[in-house]
């Protein structure tokens, strides 16, 4: 599912179980080199000019065992960006167990543009592609979570007032 999702947002090339000399990639995905151009115009973050793909099928959440794996892949790797795919998610909310350490480790760096970004990409996401939403929208609203610090749903949320301007505005 992980790599069909990738694929379908059309500017991405997807190779598939990598061995590095200490690790196996599962994906290492490469913006292709016709919408190089949506870099450069900085229609899209040059982090996802190249990013790994971890995928976790496990019958709970992750814990922070494997994501401290997944900072260490990404430090071997010279990557800024895993999208870690799994059911579940990782454990924790705000600054507990795997958050909190995907928090810590994007904060481990000072410049925003070289800071590592780890992604909990689970079921709740699939379902918003299922509805119509955007692969790289919903990265990118990811990306922008972890850099304010706040809490990715209040991206896909409607204000409790959007749909009353909305009736008065048909009015």
């Amino acid at each position: 599912m992980a790599a069909y999702t990738i694929k379908t947002s059309h500017i991405f090339d997807i190779y598939k179980n990598l061995r590095t000399s200490t690790n196996e990639l599962d994906q290492l995905v490469k913006i292709n080199d016709q919408n190089r151009l949506l870099i450069w115009l900085n229609i899209v973050d040059s982090r996802l000019g190249n990013f790994i793909g971890e995928c976790k099928n496990y019958q709970n959440k992750i814990p922070v065992t494997y994501v401290g794996k997944v900072c260490s892949l990404l430090c071997t790797t010279q990557n800024k960006i895993c999208i870690l795919f799994s059911y579940h998610g990782v454990t924790g909310r705000n600054w507990e167990d795997s958050m909190g350490l995907i928090k810590k480790f994007y904060l481990a760096k000072e410049k925003t543009d070289e800071r590592f970004c780890i992604i909990d990409f689970n079921i709740k996401d699939f379902e918003e592609i299922a509805k119509g939403n955007n692969f790289l929208q919903i990265i990118e609203n990811k990306m922008l979570a972890l850099k304010i610090d706040t809490d990715y749903s209040t991206f896909i949320t409607e204000h409790e007032l959007t749909s009353k301007i909305l009736m008065e505005q048909q009015k």
